[in-house]
């Protein structure tokens, strides 16, 4: 074998291993993603299964009566009829937080109420003049 061919052949062996590596790092990095993925999507059911377990939950208290078999969004409505704008959107957010307030958010949901009601207030004493 003469010099040369000898070179071309170091050569190209040393561009296969160049293309191998990265060939190699490229599966490393999709694995790597995969992996973060595969976290991803655990904590996205253990998100599901926890509303889904929420619900469950919530569904059986209604049916057995230690919950409200009013729902909220159907007392909102009620309470809104012939409301319009942000009378309307005022009064439905204060009752939404109201009604929340002991089984959710606490005292931060009753600022919240107090905060919408207070802006309907404004809304209807600039009204009035």
């Amino acid at each position: 074998m003469k010099d040369e061919e000898i070179e071309q052949l170091r050569q190209a062996t040393q561009d296969l291993e160049a293309k191998l590596d990265s060939f190699a790092n490229g599966i490393l990095e999709r694995d790597q993603e995969i992996n973060r993925l595969n976290e991803e999507i655990g904590r996205w059911q253990a998100r599901l299964e926890d509303a889904v377990g929420r619900l469950a939950q919530y569904e059986a208290e209604k049916r057995s009566g230690s919950v409200d078999s009013i729902e909220c969004i159907d007392a909102i409505f009620a309470a809104t009829t012939g409301l319009t704008g942000g009378q309307a959107y005022s009064t439905g957010a204060a009752i939404e937080y109201l009604w929340r307030w002991s089984r959710k958010g606490g005292v931060e949901d009753l600022r919240k109420a107090r905060w919408y009601i207070d802006r309907l207030i404004a809304e209807l004493e600039v009204e009035a003049g």
